[in-house]
């Protein structure tokens, strides 16, 4: 019998927790994913030629201890707003061109989510004039990725 045609495979959470939580050991690399991410889109911006001088392309971070916050905020092509969901929603399908591009797998975004409790993209592509924003729940995902009731289906 041949169920070849029929048979949907299952990745389970512990694949998710792997791509996401448990990606990182030290969390000083998920700063390198989205500084490399900025200047992915800051390389664009510039084949593009979105800056007037070359002093103009800038990736800003900013330490709030007291509010236990990090912002890294980039000058570049932000995202296209009907783009949003299937670029920072999908896992490991990314868009880039692994020779060109410092990060290419679709999966270093979300490396924060082990050491946070909410992960906010904020994003305005270039000549729109509206803000996308995604938040990913870390601090919930943590606790399906350890109840073992929860079961994920598909």
């Amino acid at each position: 019998m041949n169920n070849t045609n029929k048979f949907i495979p299952i990745i389970g959470k512990n694949v998710i927790e792997n791509l996401t939580v448990g990606m990182y050991d030290d969390p000083r690399f998920v700063y390198r994913e989205y500084v490399q991410n900025a200047a992915d889109q800051i390389d664009i911006a510039k084949k593009e030629n979105l800056y007037q001088n070359e002093d103009e392309p800038s990736i800003y971070i900013q330490i709030d201890t007291d509010a236990k916050r990090i912002v890294i905020e980039d000058n570049a092509t932000g995202i296209k707003q009907r783009e949003v969901l299937s670029l920072l929603g999908n896992i490991a399908q990314s868009t880039k061109n692994k020779y060109e591009d410092k990060g290419f797998r679709g999966i270093g975004r979300l490396g924060g989510l082990g050491y946070c409790e909410k992960l906010i993209f904020e994003t305005s592509f270039y000549g729109e004039d509206c803000k996308s924003i995604m938040t990913w729940d870390a601090k919930r995902l943590k606790e399906l990725f350890n109840d073992e009731n929860i079961k994920i289906e598909s």
